[in-house]
């Protein structure tokens, strides 16, 4: 067969399927699709992203819990609130009782940040919060501060 032969074969096989009643979607078709698709989402997206934020804030405060708890098991102890998290999971040279750690690991809060922790030796209390979403002290709604006093 020559390349001629071939070539007018093949065309004569495209020319049919143009012809034929092929059934497929047309492109107004697909766009109608599409656009449904798009106002289904529209609807659906920010009840799916503001539940997803709300989870942050409950991990967070679940997170705050697990700190407490363990400052407190630190307290019964030392007699006294560890200077920094980091002697929840770390030996503290200033605690002759410390035996174990209180955490494996110091959580995080739910925007993978680390929580602000500041122990006032003087009078035995202590500061523990997550800055919220935005990061930044204080804030109002979303951004609010996640204290652990207000957990209690």
């Amino acid at each position: 067969m020559k390349l001629t032969q071939v070539f007018q074969k093949n065309l004569k096989n495209i020319k049919n399927f143009k012809n034929s009643n092929s059934k497929g979607f047309t492109l107004l078709e697909i766009l109608i699709v599409i656009g449904i698709l798009g106002g289904i989402m529209t609807l659906i997206l920010p009840n799916i992203l503001s539940r997803f934020e709300a989870s942050k804030g409950k991990s967070t405060k679940l997170a705050l819990g697990q700190i407490v708890s363990a400052i407190a098991l630190y307290n019964s102890d030392c007699g006294k609130n560890p200077s920094a998290l980091k002697f929840l999971k770390e030996n503290d040279p200033d605690c002759p009782n410390w035996s174990q750690p209180y955490l494996k690991t110091i959580p995080k809060d739910g925007w993978n940040r680390e929580f602000v922790y500041e122990n006032n030796a003087e009078t035995g209390n202590y500061s523990l919060k997550s800055l919220g979403k935005d990061g930044k002290e204080g804030g109002t709604e979303s951004n609010k501060d996640i204290d652990a006093e207000d957990q209690q």
